[in-house]
């Protein structure tokens, strides 16, 4: 009876523990993508897969009596350890690192014989200034004003990921942002929906601080970040490029009012969210394929 108290008090500690331990983490740049420690062109992928097999006694083995107090302490100091590594590798929570390999492309060329209005270099400059935006709404903890160009699943995780700073009370700035290049590695169709691939190779410099006192949490307020993503995006195959510059303007969805969808997520009369997927590509997927720090 009094082993299995202190187990039951050993194991509610290590749940306070793992908790105050993650809860200490922060994520970093857009997506939590950018970390302490360098990944992509090594060994580390990214992926962690720990398997443990711990016997806690019982009526089976030779012992049948367990492992002692200082055992579990062990175990626990252990799994704490062991789980702050592995969030702090990929810099917070990352959403993905280098996980899927892109389905077969045709090139990027290829794609006015579908849509005769696409332009591959306006596609290249709103991919540069959707990144810059993204890192700005990340460190302001409001990306709303960006709904309109990620699908529906993407924002609500990238806005979960964000809350995290919230609840916190921690800021993730994103400083020096230059996007260094954007390839458009080609499109394919699938599933009734045409899907440009692009890789964005970036420079930063990304820190978190604690709101309260300005203590620096994790990374450098001088070390310059060097990134390579990966970028899906998607259309309804069938849509074109609309030929006209400027503005977009769409109805809503909901109330069929006007909207000019560049300058809002939100139509104003009815309060329904409006994307711009029907019209235009959108981001469905993010990966970090390596980090490069100097």
């Amino acid at each position: 009876m009094k082993k299995n108290l202190i187990r039951l008090l050993l194991a509610l500690t290590l749940c306070v523990c793992l908790v105050f331990a993650l809860t200490q983490l922060s994520v970093a740049d857009f997506g939590g993508f950018a970390g302490d420690n360098d990944y992509g062109g090594g060994d580390w992928g990214g992926d962690y897969d720990y398997d443990y097999d711990y016997d806690y006694g019982g009526s089976g083995g030779s012992g049948g009596s367990g492992g002692s107090p200082f055992t579990y302490i062990v175990i626990a100091i252990v799994i704490i350890i062991i789980a702050v590594s592995s969030k702090r590798k990929g810099g917070g929570t990352p959403v993905r690192v280098n996980t899927t390999p892109m389905p077969s492309l045709k090139p990027i060329e290829q794609y006015s014989q579908l849509d005769p209005n696409f332009d591959a270099a306006k596609l290249t400059q709103k991919i540069s200034n959707l990144y810059v935006q993204m890192q700005q709404g990340w460190q302001e903890k409001d990306i709303e004003s960006l709904r309109p160009y990620f699908t529906d699943t993407l924002y609500s995780q990238m806005d979960r990921q964000l809350d995290a700073l919230r609840r916190n009370g921690q800021t993730n700035y994103v400083e020096r942002i230059a996007v260094l290049g954007v390839t458009l590695n080609g499109f394919c169709q699938s599933d009734g929906n045409d899907h440009i691939y692009a890789t964005l190779n970036t420079r930063i410099v990304d820190y978190t601080v604690s709101d309260s006192d300005g203590r620096l949490i994790s990374g450098s307020k001088t070390a310059e970040k060097f990134m390579t993503y990966r970028w899906h995006m998607v259309r309804p195959s069938g849509q074109t490029t609309a030929s006209e510059d400027g503005v977009q303007s769409v109805e809503c969805p909901n109330c069929a009012a006007p909207l000019s969808i560049n300058q809002s997520a939100k139509c104003p009369y009815c309060g329904s969210i409006v994307t711009v997927e029907e019209h235009d590509f959108v981001l469905t997927d993010i990966q970090g394929i390596s980090q490069r720090t100097v």
